[in-house]
This record gives C-alpha cells, structure tokens and sequence, in this order.
C-alpha cells in the first residue's frame, strides 16, 4: 500500500498526473480543487472553505473512499475501503481569525479522535503546518509525544530514525526558498504497521519546488503487507 501526502499548492485537476505518478494508492492533498458534479465520492472526497481551496482525499486502483461526518473544519475522517482497509484522518490546518494555532488544531485533532487514534487501525496524515524546527516548537513535540503515548508513530521518522525537528529534508520550502526547509508534512501510523515500512520518501526541492509545481514536496509512504 502506498499513501501519498502532497500539498499541491492548488489547481489540483492540472496537476492529478503529477500525484499519479507517484503511484499512490490513496493520497491526502491539501490546498486542492473540490470535486466536480462528475467526480465519483468513491474516488475523491474534499472539504474547504472554498471549490478552489480545499482538503482532498483521492483513491486509486482498488482503493476506494467513503466520507465520514467530520467534526472538526481541519479534519476529513475518510474510510478507507479494498484490500487494506483502515480510518484516514486527513489534516490540513489553516489559520484563519480567532482559529487556534496550528498546533493547537493538532491538539484538539487528537482529543476529537483520541480513541479512534489508540485502536491502533486510524493514520493521522496531511500538512500540519508546524514542525521542530520552527522558532518555538514545544507545542508541536508535545503533540509528537501524545501521538506515541496513544501508539500513533510517524512514519518518516520511525523508518529513517529522525527525531522530530532533526529532519535533514523539508517538506515544505517557504515562499518556495531553498534555504527555509519545514518537515510538516507527516504521516502518523500505527505502531504495528511500522513493522511494514518498506520505504518513506520525500520529494526533492529540484523536481517540485523548483520545477514550480508547488511550495511543498510529496511524501509518499510504502507499507507491505
């Protein structure tokens, strides 16, 4: 199974054969376009404050989505349905007047889904937008350290053997500068399925940010069976 993270920095129609290149099974885009009166909900499934700017979910091959009632504005809940299936939380939080902070959505994402997140069969993925290697990242750790005590591991992290904030890639380029590198870009999965890691990668500055595609690169996690 392959999971994709990637905010494609909007006008997510053009840029579809980008995201299927990476052969994802199922992929988290934030800042995406909605689904059209033609889209199958099976296929894609978004939430936003507007058609242009929304949180997506897209399935792939046997894959197949079904849309839970959310109950947070930076949350999408997805059932995941095929051969390995399991609850996405997908994530894209955005600071607007009187939201709270990023980590702060983060924060109240894992009160909402507490339990869903301790079963041990929900991954909590997408662009956070706060990492550990911000100018104060305390909230963000703590928020790290509450997902491990519930037995939610980052995928990236677990594999690569990073401590949070020690991340020597980006996942998002800031006003899309080479020297402005932010890890917020994350899956959180199970502490069984890190067992099943065959590989966490993130795309390079060169082919997306440079290329224009957008400020952030995908990261694309690969789970065997």
């Amino acid at each position: 199974m392959r999971i994709v993270v990637w905010n494609c920095c909007q006008r997510s129609n053009a840029k579809l054969p980008l995201l299927e290149a990476l052969r994802p099974d199922v992929a988290v885009v934030p800042e995406s376009q909605s689904p059209t009166a033609a889209s199958d909900p099976t296929r894609h499934v978004a939430q936003g404050p507007n058609a242009a700017k929304c949180l997506s979910v897209f399935s792939f091959g046997a894959t197949t989505l079904n849309a839970l009632e959310t109950q947070l504005p930076w949350v999408l809940p997805v059932a995941v349905q095929g051969v390995d299936p399991f609850l996405l939380l997908a994530v894209w939080t955005v600071q607007r007047s009187g939201s709270p902070s990023y980590a702060k959505q983060v924060s109240i994402a894992i009160d909402t889904y507490e339990d869903e997140l301790a079963d041990g069969s929900a991954v909590l993925a997408g662009d956070f937008n706060c990492a550990g290697n911000t100018s104060d990242p305390k909230h963000h750790l703590r928020n790290v350290d509450r997902l491990r005590e519930l037995g939610m591991h980052s995928a990236y992290h677990d594999l690569h053997g990073f401590e949070a904030g020690s991340e020597p890639v980006g996942t998002l380029y800031w006003r899309w500068k080479e020297n402005a590198p932010f890890h917020c870009d994350l899956a959180f999965i199970p502490k069984a399925w890190t067992e099943r890691l065959i590989s966490v990668e993130v795309g390079t500055f060169d082919d997306w940010v440079a290329a224009g595609h957008s400020d952030h690169c995908p990261v694309t996690i690969e789970l065997g069976k």
